[in-house]
């Protein structure tokens, strides 16, 4: 996630400099800020090598609750109404989110009065996702502000509307695309809901060379890299890539001249055209017996292995660990029945300061699970290194003096273009 205050540092800066230039270019097609062009996330605008376009997400922070007199999310937030944090996990119903508590209206209401509504003036268009709570025959919807008249005044127009025929049902709403300054009120119809969560999601735009924080995006193969720590086949215990990845037990890592193929969607079932790997890692059905992963950042790990379940009791599972000082969980696991085969399972997210590790079960026709051994060709781990850079000053008059003859500078383009 980039915060949107070196985001502003960065526009500030940009547009200082255009404005002493007085030069304003709409030639190439790109999205840009209302700093630069006068409209927001609009084609037209000058950028540079540097800048980079990227998709920012920011979450509300629902924490310490929501008040009434104050401003979160950058400022484009704000309540009618307190709305307590309690704290009580909840699954999504639609999916597999899950959510450590939920915010909600504190005053006790009428049965058909609204309740408690989030106020949303969003800085850029973007798109914003919401998970809550309806209980049957209630309405969630976005209404947007709407100028009708001088005469008249604005009136809220509901634009989004789902209603839950259901029982009580905890829901992650669809995505809602919003448009920059615009007021939209988000709730329901009537009662005080629980909101779980509200992302905000647009594009912006981040330099390397005015922020202090310039993030590289990354990716490598966990398996790969431990080939290279390889002794006739062998990998042994010990800390790996920069103590990332631990072995507690010698690890067996073939090389696979062969290859191994097909390999098939753990999602969709279907096969990927054109995928063969030349590695495999075997691991043992516990956790001091395989792979345990410490990420340095942030990020994603998707993992291609084999499941072979063709001998009795032909039921097998692969399991994901996640494992911190409170314990650990399963974050993933796939069920296979029948012959061998190779898979590449769903990107599973990782963060700073947890374990992760993975392992194969039998499932016997009780439920009783062992672990047994298993091959994993692949782990690839995704992540935005993070390296700290110094910001960068140019002069952009004395730049262009450089070019001026007899006190004129011809018109042209300058400085890189």
């Amino acid at each position: 996630m980039v915060k949107r205050t070196t985001i502003k540092k960065f526009k500030k800066v940009l547009a200082g400099m255009l404005s002493a230039l007085m030069v304003i270019s709409c030639a190439d097609s790109m999205y840009v800020s209302a700093d630069m062009t006068g409209s927001k996330n609009q084609p037209g605008g000058v950028t540079t090598d540097s800048v980079k376009l990227q998709e920012i997400t920011l979450e509300l922070d629902m924490a310490d609750g929501l008040v009434t007199g104050e401003t979160y999310l950058d400022d484009m937030v704000s309540v009618d109404m307190n709305m307590p944090y309690t704290e009580e996990e909840a699954i999504m119903s639609n999916s597999e989110l899950t959510v450590p508590g939920y915010i909600q209206g504190e005053e006790p209401l009428e049965e058909e009065e609204a309740g408690a509504l989030l106020r949303f003036v969003p800085d850029y268009d973007g798109t914003i996702q919401v998970a809550g709570q309806l209980e049957e025959g209630q309405h969630f919807q976005i209404s947007q502000v709407m100028e009708v008249s001088a005469v008249t005044g604005s009136a809220a127009k509901v634009v989004f509307d789902y209603e839950n025929i259901d029982k009580k049902s905890d829901i992650l709403f669809d995505e809602f695309e919003v448009k920059a300054d615009e007021t939209y009120y988000i709730g329901a119809d009537k009662g005080n809901m629980r909101f779980y969560q509200f992302n905000y999601t647009y594009k912006g735009y981040v330099d390397a060379g005015i922020n202090l924080i310039a993030e590289n995006e990354k990716t490598i193969d966990l398996i790969a890299l431990l080939n290279a720590s390889a002794n006739n086949k062998i990998v042994p215990a010990e800390t790996y890539i920069n103590g990332q990845v631990k072995l507690e037990k010698d690890l067996t890592l073939e090389v696979r001249e062969k290859g191994d193929k097909p390999f098939y969607d753990a999602t969709t079932k279907k096969e990927i055209t054109g995928k063969e790997t030349k590695l495999r890692a075997k691991i043992g059905g516990k956790k001091s017996d395989t792979i345990q992963f410490m990420p340095k950042y942030n990020g994603t790990i998707q993992i291609a292995g084999q499941i072979d379940a063709s001998q009795d009791p032909n039921k097998r599972v692969l399991k994901v660990y996640e494992e911190d000082s409170t314990g650990e969980k399963v974050i993933y696991s796939y069920e296979h029945t029948g012959d061998a085969k190779n898979f590449v399972f769903e990107e599973i997210k990782v963060e700073v300061g947890k374990t992760y590790y993975m392992a194969e079960y039998n499932v016997a026709a009780d439920g009783k699970e062992s672990g047994k051994t298993a091959y994993i060709y692949e782990i690839i781990y995704a992540y935005e290194e993070t390296v700290q850079t110094e910001p960068k000053e140019d002069n952009l008059i004395e730049q262009l003096n450089a070019s001026a003859n007899n006190k004129i500078v011809p018109a042209e383009t300058y400085i890189n273009g």
